[in-house]
């Protein structure tokens, strides 16, 4: 299949989205060597977050019928936010 011009050129504008956002951003300057491997071991329910969560998720999601107290949507964000 053949790519046509303005295919082309809506590829590379993409491609280029992963290198301008760090460049006008300057994350390279401000990268912190395993950082996020440090932020990894910090993570973990602790009571504090346990309670902030349970406070946030109702007002966060006010309205969603899918996303009740005990609700398999529940606690499965429950568990991506811990």
């Amino acid at each position: 299949e053949e790519i046509s011009s303005k295919q082309s050129k809506n590829h590379a504008k993409f491609l280029a989205r992963g290198d301008v956002w760090p460049a006008l951003l300057d994350v390279a300057g401000r990268r912190i060597p395993n950082h996020y491997k440090a932020l990894l071991e910090l993570a973990g329910e602790t009571p504090e977050t346990a309670q902030q969560i349970e406070k946030d998720l109702p007002r966060t999601f006010s309205g969603r019928k899918e996303l009740v107290q005990g609700s398999p949507m529940w606690e499965s964000l429950k568990r991506v936010l811990t």
